[in-house]
């Protein structure tokens, strides 16, 4: 976790240093990292009715600038998209105290962190270099 954070805080003051500073490997890693966190925001996001964006707004918090930096704008955008349509697809809990709530939380967690998301970052990074 430290060295992702750290990795990240030197993408985001200079984009290209990390292209010519790190290996493939970091680079992927970070990479795949910044899919992740693209997902789980697109996710959360929509299941909150655009509540976490507020929230990061009112925190003044950067949001997903970090994010942008290693994937692109684009790309960035073309990912939490992901992750809004998976939160679409999240049902309703079935127990008589949650009242059909939906467990967006823990989800779009388990789906942005869980092994087939891993591989689609992963294959979207290889496409990436081919660039």
């Amino acid at each position: 976790m430290k060295k992702h954070m750290i990795l990240l805080l030197l993408v985001f003051s200079s984009c290209s240093s990390l292209k010519n500073n790190y290996s493939k490997i970091e680079q992927e890693e970070a990479y795949v990292q910044a899919y992740k966190i693209c997902i789980a925001y697109g996710c959360i996001n929509e299941g909150t009715k655009n509540g976490l964006q507020r929230i990061l707004q009112e925190q003044n918090d950067l949001g997903l600038a970090t994010e942008s930096e290693i994937l692109g704008k684009v790309e960035s955008v073309s990912i939490v998209n992901e992750g809004k349509e998976i939160a679409k697809k999240i049902t309703p809990i079935d127990y008589a105290d949650y009242e059909d709530r939906r467990p967006y939380f823990s989800d779009c967690i388990s789906y942005a962190f869980s092994k087939q998301t891993d591989s689609l970052a992963r294959l979207a990074f290889k496409k990436s270099l081919q660039k």
